[in-house]
């Protein structure tokens, strides 16, 4: 059988569908590895997997930690801009480390050095969304808490929203220098883009959220 990375980032919502999943392949005789934060260890080893550590390393329930992630106006970009892009080197290093020795790679959403991984070790290398959001779909959009205008023009369509996308694409540029730097100096091509048109497997994506919502 196969030995599978899971790799997450995120609250205990990113960690459990990954752990789903995890004592699922398990169950069929896989040998599994998570690869996650290190506040989770003692949860993934009472579940008896193997674990490797991923920075950054944050702690979840920090309170203020949270409070700033989860502001409707600046959390994302403070989470991209401060946390996750700047980490980009140390994050690839813990998950080579985590890979090393295994067969498929399954990733969530944010662990932006998973293709860059991918590209220098040859792993067959899967990605996972738990929202419809995340496809970013202009022809069945998302309304975020910053943009509820945005109700209102649902009806226009997906060129319309194709242009807000691209938009919004053109204004989150400026925050992935330190990650096509990183790129480069590894080797890889730096036009590469893991929030929008490249933050999916070519091989294989996985959808992992109820039909309901979906």
């Amino acid at each position: 059988m196969a030995r599978i990375v899971l790799s997450t980032f995120g609250s205990l919502g990113d960690l459990h569908p990954m752990l789903a999943l995890a004592i699922e392949l398990r169950g069929r005789g896989h040998e599994i590895v998570i690869n996650t934060l290190e506040v989770y260890r003692e949860k993934i080893d009472a579940l008896g997997f193997e674990f490797f550590p991923m920075r950054p390393d944050v702690n979840p329930d920090d309170r203020e930690l949270a409070k700033t992630m989860m502001d409707a106006k600046t959390g994302t970009e403070k989470l991209l801009r401060e946390i996750l892009i700047p980490n980009v080197r140390p994050m690839f290093e813990d998950l080579m480390k985590a890979v090393e020795g295994a067969d498929l790679f399954i990733t969530g959403e944010v662990v932006f050095a998973a293709a860059s991984v991918a590209e220098k070790t040859g792993i067959k290398w899967i990605t996972t969304s738990l929202a419809p959001a995340s496809f970013l779909s202009p022809h069945d959009p998302f309304v975020p808490p910053t943009a509820q205008w945005l109700r209102h023009f649902r009806f226009l369509g997906a060129t319309f929203h194709t242009g807000i996308y691209s938009l919004v694409h053109h204004l989150v540029r400026s925050w992935l220098e330190p990650y096509r730097n990183f790129r480069r100096e590894i080797g890889l091509s730096e036009t590469h883009d893991p929030i929008f048109k490249d933050k999916f497997s070519k091989l294989f994506h996985l959808a992992m959220f109820s039909k309901v919502l979906g």
